[in-house]
């Protein structure tokens, strides 16, 4: 902690986990987030930790919706919620709240619960892939003319 005399931060491990740590380290103040504390790093072995190998961790796709632009974030609404009433997502949503609130959930509920999800989940992919740019702005010409003259 940068305004005063005492360390404030510090990072606990079980036993357990510590027979996994392979490094650590304390960076300088301001580093990164830039908060007056000092970020703190470990480097664990993922086989000793989870007890085999730990899955690669991959950039996040970027998405077709940018915010800046409120032409699309208003097509993007637009989209997803013609999919929502097309799937009937807001019928099948009182249904499932009918039931919770009479007490009655069962595992069918909660199958359907899933589905839903699945639905809502495949209606924004949807509605973002389409109003994603779907090619460079780097040239002049659309992406037809671009085709036929290579």
């Amino acid at each position: 902690y940068i305004r005063g005399p005492r360390r404030l931060d510090y990072v606990f491990v079980t036993p357990n986990v510590m027979a996994s740590v392979e490094r650590s380290c304390m960076l300088p103040f301001h580093t990164g987030l830039g908060g007056d504390h000092r970020p703190l790093l470990i480097d664990f072995d993922a086989r000793k930790l989870f007890g085999d190998e730990s899955y690669e961790i991959h950039r996040p796709q970027l998405r077709g919706l940018t915010l800046q632009d409120p032409r699309t974030v208003d097509k993007y609404l637009d989209i997803l919620q013609t999919q929502l009433e097309y799937h009937k997502i807001y019928d099948k949503y009182e249904d499932l709240q009918e039931k919770s609130d009479q007490g009655a959930w069962s595992n069918e509920c909660i199958l359907k619960y899933e589905r839903m999800d699945n639905i809502i989940t495949e209606s924004v992919i949807h509605a973002d892939r389409m109003v994603a740019k779907r090619y460079s702005t780097r040239y002049e010409w659309s992406p037809e003319i671009i085709r036929s003259v290579n």
